[in-house]
């Protein structure tokens, strides 16, 4: 049996969206097996090669090379690796907010990445700083809740969020803080999906209306104030940014002739 396993050092850090607590690898011996055991916080095994069998309250489940099986906090479970083919699998054990987007998914998923791979040369070369830790775990519920039948688009929540309240106060802060998730995970899958920070999707947003408003005859303050503007010298730069020109200047071509502001 060959183990690499390091304890996370979190002394340093003050987030709580992610807290990753301890991280490693194993090549299990044939029968190996762990439990009954308890945790207090998520820990997720990706099975490497071989298989075992993952025991939890609810009934067994045999587990083969490409799945990852979830233990939950609170869960009473047992795992053994086969008496033939005994696994070698990676685990990582985290908690905070946004750990609890995995309380309804499924408690065993097959998952295509090299993700875990890379936690096992962390592992292996004693790395202890959560922050290179943080980003594999955000990728892995990233991938799981993209690979799973219950899909959440979070991007499209985000899209749809921005549509509705585009003439409200909104912050990355407040849209991440409403979908339950992290400000810089969310930041980091939208702009993945859609090659730009969700800032600059609210600014097109709001330009994009404030266009439609000055097309039709409302002055330049009021299409400021009903885009999200309360700034109207802040809404004039930005617009003239995004659309080449001034509001009053899109106004006179799209509506035909001037107002006052």
């Amino acid at each position: 049996m060959k183990v690499s396993q390091v304890m996370i050092d979190n002394s340093k850090r003050s987030g709580t969206d992610i807290i990753p607590r301890l991280a490693g690898s194993e090549r299990c011996d044939p029968g190996h097996s762990f439990g009954p055991s308890i945790r207090d916080y998520y820990l997720l095994h990706y099975c490497v090669s071989g298989k075992g069998v993952y025991i939890r309250e609810e009934g067994e489940y045999e587990i083969s090379e490409g799945e990852i099986f979830i233990i939950r906090p609170g869960e009473v479970t047992t795992y053994i690796a086969d008496k033939s083919n005994p696994w070698h699998y990676v685990w990582i054990g985290f908690d905070g907010n946004d750990a609890e987007k995995l309380s309804g998914i499924q408690p065993v998923v097959k998952y295509v990445s090299d993700t875990f791979m890379r936690i096992a040369e962390c592992t292996k070369l004693g790395i202890l700083s959560p922050e290179i830790y943080i980003s594999q775990i955000y990728e892995i519920i990233y991938n799981l809740f993209s690979g799973t039948p219950r899909n959440v688009d979070f991007c499209k929540q985000v899209k749809d969020y921005i549509r509705f309240n585009y003439m409200n106060e909104i912050t990355v802060e407040l849209i991440a803080e409403s979908m339950g998730l992290s400000r810089r995970y969310l930041s980091r899958i939208f702009k993945e999906k859609y090659g730009k920070p969700i800032k600059s999707y609210l600014i097109s947003v709001r330009c994009e209306k404030a266009a439609e408003f000055l097309s039709i005859g409302y002055t330049v303050t009021e299409a400021a104030v009903m885009s999200g503007y309360s700034d109207i010298f802040a809404f004039s730069k930005i617009f003239h940014k995004v659309m080449k020109m001034s509001p009053s200047e899109y106004r006179k071509r799209t509506y035909g002739f001037e107002k006052d502001v």
